[in-house]
C-alpha cells in the first residue's frame, strides 16, 4: 500500500523587500553588461513608482542599447577614432554604432518618461555634479 502524504499548501508569495528589484527576469538574449544595467536601472525606476510589467521590453531595449554603446566605445578606445581606409584615414565605424546606440537609449528613456530619473540617479553626483559611472560611455 502506498504511503499517503498530505498535500502542501501553496506557498504564499512574500512581498518584495523595500529597495529589492521586483521587475522579474529580464528578457532572454541580453549580454552580461545589459543584464548588469537591468539590475542597476530597474530598481531606480521601480523605486520611483515608474515601472509596470509591460515596461520590461522597453527597459531591456534601453539596457541593450547602453551596453552596445559601451562596447563600441571600448573598441574606439582600443583602435582610435580613425582607421585606415582606401583613401586615407576614415572615421572608425564603431563611432557611428556608439552614437546610434546612445541616441536610441536616450530616446527610449525619454519616451518612457525615465530620462530625468536615470540622469539624476545614475549620472548626477551627490551635488548633482556630472559624473560618468564606470564602464558607461554614454552621455
Amino acid at each position: 500500500m502506498a504511503k499517503r502524504t498530505a498535500k502542501k499548501a501553496p506557498r504564499k508569495r512574500t512581498p518584495p523587500k523595500p529597495g529589492k528589484w521586483n521587475g522579474g527576469p529580464p528578457l532572454e538574449g541580453l549580454s552580461l553588461r545589459a543584464l548588469q544595467l537591468w539590475d542597476a536601472l530597474g530598481p531606480l525606476i521601480e523605486d520611483a513608482g515608474q515601472f509596470q510589467p509591460e515596461d520590461a521590453y522597453t527597459l531591456a531595449m534601453v539596457c541593450r542599447a547602453m551596453a552596445r554603446a559601451e562596447q563600441a566605445a571600448a573598441q574606439v578606445d582600443r583602435d582610435g577614432v580613425t582607421v585606415p581606409g582606401k583613401d586615407g584615414l576614415k572615421k572608425h565605424p564603431a563611432v557611428q554604432v556608439e552614437n546610434d546606440a546612445d541616441r536610441k537609449a536616450a530616446d527610449l528613456l525619454h519616451k518612457a518618461g525615465w530620462s530625468r530619473l536615470v540622469r539624476h540617479k545614475v549620472i548626477g553626483g551627490a551635488k548633482n555634479e556630472p559624473t560618468v559611472p564606470d564602464g558607461w560611455a554614454g552621455g
